[in-house]
């Protein structure tokens, strides 16, 4: 079957990547072989439309350049996480967690982390508009994983505003 990067996050609709190299580089350490810690999570906060969907789309793109196993997890789907094994290497996206995730967060994360190994690392970024976990508050089941610290994105400045329209191109004023 044909693997398809999950634009379905952003209605389908792939905007340019512009502006948020430095935060792709910090997110794909993530994937770092030196770390023998089995789960990695990390969270990413912003407003929206600043783009942590899009930068998930990326991260997600550079997974599967390494062969990982990828996707967005749905929490409509939370209940097939329950006894859920990586087949190998494998990064997900919890997208909208203070409100999509509300109450099954814990739960999703606890699932991630019992499927995960030595030999089948999972990564997984959560999204939201807010930090769902504060520094060192991670769920105590989660404690034996590696969770960093979040990253919290600002406003692209006015040369990566600019960038993006250069690339996107004026719209039709007719």
């Amino acid at each position: 079957a044909e693997r398809r990067l999950p634009t379905e996050m952003i209605g389908g609709l792939l905007s340019p990547f512009v502006g948020r190299e430095t935060e792709l580089k910090l997110l794909a350490g993530l994937f770092d072989s030196e770390s023998r810690v089995p789960f990695r999570w990390q969270q990413i906060s912003a407003p929206s439309g600043v783009g942590k969907s899009r930068l998930a789309i990326e991260w997600l793109a550079e997974a599967e350049r390494r062969g990982w196993d990828m996707g967005v997890v749905d929490p409509r789907d939370s209940e097939l996480l329950r006894g859920w094994r990586a087949r190998k290497a494998t990064a997900l996206v919890l997208d909208e967690a203070e409100t999509q995730w509300s109450g099954e967060l814990d739960i999703a994360l606890q699932r991630l982390c019992a499927g995960a190994s030595a030999r089948r690392p999972v990564r997984v970024l959560v999204l939201g508009q807010f930090a769902p976990y504060a520094p060192d508050c991670a769920p105590l089941p989660l404690r034996d994983s590696e969770v960093t610290p979040a990253v919290r994105l600002g406003l692209l400045d006015d040369a990566e505003v600019m960038a993006l329209v250069a690339q996107v191109g004026q719209p039709d004023r007719a």
